[in-house]
């Protein structure tokens, strides 16, 4: 009987949370776009989480590629390294923080390459925002 009232006190404390709350359910599914909005440069990419590696991948100009994938009980959470010429930038792709699930504006997080560095579309907003410029790799000599 203990064990169904705690369950019960849980599921409660969610509905009662900011209706993003409902995107951390396990098996909700999540979705990360990657964009390249290089005008003339090939974008080359690796993200990851703490379960999955989808490898070295590449983009060229206007490409896109997305992936999806379901949340465990685990806080689930994707980084990604872009890089283009002489440019990288590393960054969390997904969250499953409120806030981090807010900004994208739900289960979809669109992250697009740019000149002037790394954009999150923001779908609640209709509107990309810069999230961080680009590391200027030195060459190595």
């Amino acid at each position: 009987m203990r064990g169904s009232t705690v369950l019960l006190l849980l599921v409660l404390g969610f509905i009662g949370q900011k209706s993003s709350c409902i995107d951390i359910f396990p098996g909700k599914k999540h979705f990360v776009r990657i964009v390249n909005q290089l005008e003339k440069e090939q974008l080359d990419y690796h993200c990851r989480s703490a379960d999955d590696d989808l490898g070295l991948r590449s983009l060229l100009p206007n490409g896109e590629w997305e992936f999806g994938f379901r949340n465990d009980f685990l806080k689930t959470h994707w980084d990604c390294d872009f890089w283009y010429a002489n440019y990288s930038a590393h960054f969390r792709a997904f969250d499953l923080d409120d806030d981090f699930l807010e900004k994208c504006g739900g289960a979809h997080c669109i992250w697009a390459a740019r000149e002037d560095g790394i954009s999150l579309f923001s779908i609640t907003e209709n509107e990309w925002y810069i999230e961080l410029g680009w590391t200027e790799n030195k060459p190595h000599f």
